[in-house]
């Protein structure tokens, strides 16, 4: 025992403490052991045909899927009926094939659209039900494929962790130790113009917090702004995790390969972006609605009907939702038209009316009432920025909530001026990194925008080494997109993606049919109409609108997708396979992979069957024939 005590209840804590060491060096003992043994068993790779992370398709049922393990069948892990279906179907095989059995991750999107009950993976799949998949555009799969370091281009493979390397010692390849991503030099550049423009948003904040008269003003979410953007400007966003994941030397900086901080940048500047847009979006809702808001944040109300008590943390002039058939609202004539309120309840009285937890409720105006002072003693679970007032009792809120909802803070507007600059000035950027355009007198900006070309994302998004990272570059392109220096058609715009997301569609539809009316060159405008109308069904004009997209934007993969999926709506396969391999080649990591595979089968099976011309003219009749 390190130190001397004379309490008998801290000696026996400590002595707990030792045992559950022990026992935990016991357990890692065990499974170093196990792990020693499996080893063995895989050394030898005579008649495995595949190795661990090569991509892999079922020949029957066509999902596709990454190999995360492989065993003899007859071996301790494996002594049960093999499953060879989604449907998990067992049999025994005859096949000496079949002597070895792979675990598989499948492809999220296969597993989806093929109807897997194992979204997360396949166990014991014979070899013989496999088949290597050898079309680059269907080699990425989308998967909980953390046991990976990246897929390797050129191998055309996953690349196993350390884990995985030391159970398979003989399934690695020796070309993977020399991998250098031929996008590091861009992944750099686009670093070092993520934090310039850090340091020129910074300085935006300092203008105002520093500004004479300001210092005895309480900027709180300007400082926590600051403090994200010096932390962006530093280079200081990547986790502890990720920090000492390196692949290389020779693509390696301060412990962490280029690629890692590069997401890491990307994905905090972005969602800080995101976040401005939100709040002053939200803001001006606010503002402009019709609605008399009866209940302010903070206030303590109860439910008329369940009779719970709780807090009001946010509202909506509108209902989010479809709400016309909630169970509690059946009372209320026309409830979409009364503003609903966030509420967290009692945790008490929740379990008194629904018989177990609720986080929060979702509460229609007029189901609501104030809740008298004497009962006021709530159990509620608030975030800790909700600050209770000493003098009235009631809940404060956190300024960015104050700002959400329209209220102002006692800081004569600064902080709403502050951060509608700084939306100004991001959406101004990317719009020039879109158009390709540098002829800002601003010498700052001007440095940004030759570090953040669009040539610089694609070549990123195109040698992307895992879909996390493939999935924070669309995610770019996609505020790129959005962005537009006219604050209004941006605030419309908004609100169409708003209404289009709770699934107002028709509503959407007419706001961004009024937003391409007012610019015509907004070509993620008409991507989204293109949405709207696929979802209605409304089939050439989706092909329209997805066309216009693409005549303003030649490279919109988004819109590429949209044009692949209304021709496979149509049955014309051919241009939906062209559109959907143009997609991938722009974003090897497009989840219209699924899609694509799907549609390659099917022009395969329509081909041997006659149902497709060699003109590519689809024969209907042949097509409805129950017996081809």
């Amino acid at each position: 025992m390190n130190a001397c005590t004379t309490n008998e209840k801290e000696k026996k804590n400590q002595l707990s403490l030792a045992f559950d060491w022990i026992k935990s060096m016991n357990g890692l003992t065990e499974k170093l052991v196990e792990m020693k043994l499996t080893r063995r068993n895989h050394e030898n790779r005579d008649g495995v045909h595949f190795r661990v992370g090569q991509v892999v398709k079922h020949s029957k049922f066509g999902w596709r899927g990454v190999i995360i393990g492989w065993n003899r069948d007859g071996n301790e892990e494996s002594t049960s009926p093999k499953a060879t279906s989604l449907t998990q179907k067992s049999y025994q095989s005859v096949n000496p094939d079949d002597k070895i059995v792979y675990d598989v991750a499948l492809d999220w999107g296969d597993a989806t659209l093929m109807g897997s009950g194992h979204p997360s993976g396949l166990k014991n799949i014979y070899q013989s039900d496999l088949t290597i998949i050898n079309d680059p555009d269907l080699m990425r799969i989308r998967s909980s494929t953390d046991q990976f370091k990246r897929f390797d281009p050129k191998s055309q493979c996953f690349v196993p962790g350390e884990i995985l390397t030391y159970v398979y010692p003989n399934d690695n390849l020796e070309c993977w130790s020399s991998y250098k991503n031929p996008s590091d030099h861009a992944a750099q550049s686009v670093i070092f113009g993520v934090q310039k423009m850090a340091e020129y948003l910074q300085r935006i904040i300092l203008d105002y917090t520093l500004a004479p008269g300001a210092e005895n003003r309480d900027f709180i979410l300007l400082s926590t702004y600051l403090d994200r953007l010096t932390k962006l400007a530093n280079c200081d966003v990547v986790p502890i995790k990720d920090r000492f994941r390196v692949q290389s030397e020779k693509n390696r900086q301060d412990g962490m390969t280029i690629q890692i901080m590069l997401k890491w940048e990307l994905q905090k500047f972005i969602e800080l972006a995101v976040e401005v847009e939100d709040i002053l979006w939200t803001r001006r809702k606010a503002i402009e609605t019709d609605r008399t808001i009866k209940f302010s944040l903070g206030e303590y109300v109860q439910h008329k009907k369940y009779g719970f008590r709780g807090v009001v943390v946010a509202w909506d002039p509108e209902p989010a939702y479809e709400v016309t058939h909630w169970d509690g609202l059946q009372h209320i004539k026309n409830p979409e038209q009364y503003p609903f309120y966030h509420v967290i309840p009692d945790r008490g009285d929740v379990m008194t009316a629904f018989g177990g937890e609720r986080p929060w409720r979702y509460v229609c105006e007029e189901n609501l009432e104030l809740c008298p002072n004497e009962i006021r003693n709530l159990d509620v679970d608030l975030e800790p920025e909700w600050i209770v007032d000493a003098t009235t009792g009631a809940y404060r809120p956190p300024d960015e909530l104050v700002l959400r909802h329209g209220d102002q803070l006692e800081d004569d507007g600064l902080t709403e001026k502050c951060l509608q600059e700084i939306k100004t000035a991001i959406n101004s950027i990317l719009c020039s990194i879109r158009e390709g355009t540098n002829t800002s007198k601003d010498a700052d900006v001007s440095a940004i925008l030759n570090l953040i070309p669009m040539d610089n994302l694609f070549q990123i998004l195109k040698f992307s080494e895992d879909s996390d990272t493939a999935t924070v570059i669309t995610d770019s392109f996609k505020e790129i997109w959005k962005a537009h220096k006219d604050n209004n058609i941006r605030y419309k715009f908004n609100t169409g993606v708003n209404y289009l997301l709770n699934g107002k569609t028709d509503t959407a539809l007419n706001i961004f049919g009024e937003v391409v009316d007012e610019d015509p060159s907004f070509a993620e405008g008409w991507n989204k109409a293109s949405t709207c109308e696929f979802m209605f069904g409304n089939l050439d004009a989706s092909l329209g609108a997805a066309q216009k997209a693409l005549e303003i934007i030649p490279a919109h993969f988004q819109a590429l997708n949209g044009l692949g999926l209304v021709y496979s709506e149509k049955r014309d396969l051919n241009h939906a396979r062209d559109n959907f391999r143009k997609s991938i080649d722009l974003d090897p990591w497009a989840p219209v992979a699924t899609r694509l595979s799907v549609c390659l089968d099917t022009i395969e099976r329509w081909n041997k069957t006659s149902v497709l011309s060699s003109e590519g003219v689809v024969d209907t009749k042949k097509l409805n024939d129950p017996d081809l």
